[in-house]
């Protein structure tokens, strides 16, 4: 009896916290998508999302102003320009988790790759995307 009570007790608990992200997520507006990596805006902040936001691999709080969120996409930029020895694995602390980080090609078909230290999570932007991305978020601030 006492198994059957926990177990009842442990799937309310689940069934409600699914309802509550549920509703949380509604409160967010899609500002660019790009592939798998989608921006959005809501609640004073700005959140880069991995995957779909109703189940999201990742969701990394870019700021709270249209400036602060193109920064970290300057960051990007940035530490992509680092010259590196070939061969040579690079960390990039971005919004607070750590990432393996790879740069391949030049000019707009340079590609930035991400690989979780601590988690699964994976993704890549194109330099395209990430200058996509930065432009949508500062066009925020003229509507």
């Amino acid at each position: 009896m006492k198994n059957l009570v926990l177990s009842v007790a442990v799937l309310l608990t689940a069934c409600l916290n699914v309802f509550g992200q549920q509703n949380g997520a509604s409160a967010y507006e899609l500002v660019v998508k790009c592939g798998t990596v989608s921006v959005y805006s809501g609640n004073n902040e700005f959140r880069m999302v991995i995957g779909s936001i109703q189940n999201p691999k990742a969701s990394f709080l870019l700021g709270v102003l249209p400036e602060s969120a193109a920064f970290q996409m300057d960051r990007i930029v940035k530490m992509g320009e680092k010259e590196v020895a070939p061969g040579v694995k690079r960390t990039f602390q971005f919004c607070g988790e750590p990432f393996l980080f790879k740069v391949s090609g030049t000019g707009e078909k340079r590609k930035y790759s991400f690989r979780g230290l601590d988690t699964p999570v994976k993704f890549s932007l194109t330099e395209k995307e990430v200058q996509r991305i930065k432009s949508a978020v500062l066009n925020l601030t003229l509507d």
